[in-house]
């Protein structure tokens, strides 16, 4: 999204001589920003990655000339107790994971309006969560597994795990474990979050397709939930 910038008209008196400094996060203050992120960017924990993650998998369908083409959402069950964000775009390179993705504040989406993110700080929402997740790549014929983490100082880290041969379509999966105790809250925040994306993102559990409803209270894997689910 192209950010409007504003024109911020300066006035010095004609008999001081200044000195202008810019101001930059100083060494080892990546850590505070991060716990900024952590607890106190993203009050919902769970609602935050969610939403960001659906984003930039809209984003990148956009960005891939396919924005019709619906984003996947795998819901965590108690048998693959795991938040799945997939879209089928362009894929992330390891030169973009380095120049871009692991920097705070950093952006390829400012200079479109058919993109969402601009602000460099979304893919890092996870960490409202949890201390890791993954980021699978599939990108130039490449599949790349990276883990997002924070080491014992609460510094980010991204350590690259896997690489292999990329046989399939090109696209980035982000991967979060969920606690069982979050289930269906996970659940719950997947409607809330997503339910008004165009197009439709594909829904499933347990690798099975499905569509979600209002109103309704199921139980999925001995845990009550609201919503319904239809295949």
């Amino acid at each position: 999204m192209i950010v409007e910038k504003k024109e911020r008209p300066i006035e010095r008196g004609s008999n001081i001589e200044t000195k202008e400094m810019e101001m930059v996060i100083s060494k080892g203050g990546e850590i505070y920003i991060m716990e900024i992120v952590r607890n106190q960017l993203y009050s919902d924990k769970i609602g935050a990655p969610i939403r960001e993650y659906s984003s930039n998998a809209i984003d990148a369908h956009a960005e891939a000339g396919i924005p019709n083409r619906p984003i996947d959402i795998h819901i965590p069950t108690e048998d693959s107790p795991y938040l799945r964000v997939i879209d089928f775009g362009k894929g992330i390179s390891e030169q973009e994971i380095e120049d871009t993705v692991r920097k705070f504040g950093e952006s390829t989406k400012r200079k479109s309006n058919l993109t969402i993110g601009c602000l460099g700080v979304g893919l890092k929402s996870g960490h409202a969560y949890t201390d890791s997740f993954l980021l699978i790549s599939r990108s130039q014929e490449i599949k790349s597994t990276y883990c997002f983490y924070l080491n014992e100082e609460g510094r980010g880290m991204v350590s690259k795990l896997e690489e292999s041969e990329c046989k399939g379509e090109t696209g980035t999966e982000i991967a979060i474990a969920v606690k069982l105790k979050d289930i269906g809250s996970f659940y719950e925040s997947v409607q809330k979050q997503t339910r008004w994306f165009k197009p439709t993102p594909r829904y499933f559990n347990n690798n099975k397709e499905i569509k979600l409803k209002d109103g309704v209270s199921k139980i999925v894997n001995g845990i009550e939930i609201a919503g319904d689910t239809m295949a």
